[in-house]
């Protein structure tokens, strides 16, 4: 699109507009001062006004070149303009040019033909930048991230935007990580957009609701740092209001409809975007609602998930490293958001290079991440196994991400920290669920200490001569089992010498229906157990029935979490 006849340094294009359809003419050029080009963009009627675009160069800085006059210049440009119109990209994120995908971001298009695609000037702007490199940026940031999982999320979720257009999610959702401040809540969010730019051009959550679309808007196909709720009002009422009225339109992707009777100039522009929302609050949405003695809609609980961090003398985001006393926690959350101002963006242009070089296999590859992701659980109800889809595309992303050099995790710690994950944002949604896994976690414990147990010989006889209760063996044919009291296991689920049987009696039920209970004909737990002393009833639990349905209750027992959260702790105390 560039004329030869031109002076040197001078060019002319036609874009047409993306949002608005509209043909826009830009016109580059060398500025005064020896200053970077400039340019200066014009809609199609105004470019053939002379008197406008003498303006608009004058007014750009453009430097004559030698022996050229002004009006001779700006007619020169004119009689140049083409007939041939490329892309005027409004907002960032996947493109099609002709039969080609691209990838636009407001400092350049990547994998677009050269003069192809032109970034709107219009547009706010957002960090997008590159400072550091790739290598300084893993050892730096990604790196210790791993010691602190809401990090290492947010990052996952921010590399994970560019995939949403190659997954089958319908809406997106907010990503709320919750706990009080000095808990580096804020700092995990901005190492998260460490991945595309610096952290000076944050959105907050104090925006107007159309700002805030606007906002998403400008970071399609990115993610939307929304920093922090408590900006927003005082009234921590206001607050979750805000965010739960919100919530929908910011995972489906759109503004909301205005009247078409506002018409003309006054005419409000049509919204939509595609972006995963980082938030942060001091409390979770869920518990502060549970206090209210209300809870949103199962709508509401797909849309946000929330991971909870323990206050910063608990060591806050770096609670799972053992950080210490507050100072430490502190100081490293400090030192690890120093690290982020000195190297970012480089990850998400490397991202996008790989994302395009391999366009075409990247729905296939989101795919089999997904499912494999969604096989890790069993689902109580259709909303845990939407969550587990939305964080799969986290768990997808930091698969692929690896692959290409991205980020310096290994498979099992990518895993860990998604699956640890999911049973936190499970936990909080479902309030319910977070008292049956505790419940669950205990029998496993009980069920480990093996060595308090009387043993049982082979056949149906129990080799004891008083019925003391828990007894571990071959009891029935050549498979292991445990048998135990009734009272006993309620105990253990409730952790409480006055248990309530309505816990025990819903786990019960679900044992029996996966096999993990091995009850007799009717709607009774126990069997009758032949013991020295006589006939008892006990409940029986084949060993490996039993080890399956905790596990599957509860990933974080799983062997492979277990395998993953060791490597972990090896790596840690290795850097330590």
């Amino acid at each position: 699109m560039t004329d030869k006849s031109l002076p040197s340094g001078f060019s002319v294009a036609r874009f047409e507009h993306e949002k608005f359809g509209d043909d826009r003419i830009v016109f580059t050029f060398p500025r005064t001062g020896g200053r970077l080009p400039g340019s200066a963009v014009l809609k199609a009627n105004d470019a053939h006004k002379l008197r406008t675009v003498k303006d608009a160069l004058q007014g750009s800085g453009c430097a004559l070149p030698d022996n050229w006059a002004i009006e001779p210049l700006a007619r020169s440009l004119m009689d140049h303009i083409p007939d041939e119109a490329g892309l005027m990209a409004a907002k960032p994120g996947w493109k099609t040019v002709g039969d080609t995908p691209c990838f636009v971001m407001p400092y350049r298009a990547f994998g677009s033909p050269e003069g192809t695609v032109w970034f709107d000037p219009g547009s706010a702007d957002i960090g997008a930048e590159i400072k550091g490199t790739l290598e300084e940026w893993k050892s730096s940031v990604a790196e210790p991230a791993v010691d602190a999982p809401a990090a290492a999320m947010a990052i996952m979720a921010a590399l994970a935007c560019p995939l949403l257009r190659f997954s089958t999610l319908t809406e997106t959702f907010i990503l709320n990580i919750a706990g009080e401040s000095s808990s580096g809540k804020s700092t995990a969010n901005k190492a998260g957009w460490s991945v595309w730019g610096n952290d000076e051009h944050l959105p907050k959550w104090n925006a107007t609701e159309r700002r805030m679309y606007e906002d998403a808007e400008r970071r399609n196909d990115l993610p939307l740092v929304l920093d922090d709720v408590e900006v927003s009002d005082k009234d921590p009422e206001k607050r979750m209001k805000i965010i739960s009225e919100r919530l929908h339109r910011l995972a489906n992707g759109g503004g909301a409809d205005y009247s078409k009777v506002v018409s003309g100039e006054n005419q409000l522009e049509p919204i939509a975007f595609r972006c995963i929302v980082l938030s942060s609050s001091p409390v979770s949405v869920v518990d502060h609602e549970m206090k209210k003695g209300t809870l949103g809609t199962p709508g509401d609980r797909v849309r946000l998930l929330e991971l909870k961090v323990p206050e910063g003398t608990d060591g806050g985001i770096w609670h799972e490293s053992g950080s210490g006393a507050y100072e430490s926690t502190a100081e490293r959350t400090d030192q690890f958001l120093e690290a982020m101002r000195a190297s970012h963006g480089a990850a998400g242009e490397a991202w996008i290079r790989y994302l395009v070089e391999h366009e075409a296999k990247l729905a296939k590859r989101v795919g089999i991440y997904i499912r494999k992701f969604e096989k890790l659980f069993k689902y109580g109800s259709s909303l845990e196994h939407r969550i587990a889809k939305k964080i799969g595309l986290l768990f997808a992303a930091g698969m692929i991400a690896r692959r290409a050099g991205i980020i310096p995790w290994d498979k099992n710690t990518i895993t860990n920290i998604c699956v640890m994950s999911y049973g936190a944002v499970i936990e909080t949604a479902f309030p319910d669920i977070k008292i049956e896994r505790d419940a669950v976690r205990r029998i496993f414990e009980h069920l480990r200490q093996v060595k308090n147990y009387y043993t049982v010989a082979s056949g149906q006889v129990l080799k004891a001569t008083t019925w003391v209760g828990q007894w571990y063996g071959k009891y029935r044919a050549d498979k292991e089992h445990f048998v135990i009291p009734l009272r006993t296991f309620q105990q253990v689920c409730s952790d409480s010498t006055d248990p309530s049987a309505k816990l025990a009696d819903r786990l019960l039920s679900q044992m029996r229906e996966c096999g993990a209970l091995d009850a007799s004909v009717g709607k009774g737990w126990t069997k009758d157990v032949v013991t020295a002393d006589g006939n008892r009833k006990a409940l029986v639990l084949p060993k490996d029935q039993i080890s399956k349905f905790l596990k599957g209750k509860d990933p974080s027992l799983s062997g492979e979490a277990k395998k993953a959260r060791e490597l972990a702790r090896k790596r840690r105390n290795a850097r330590a």
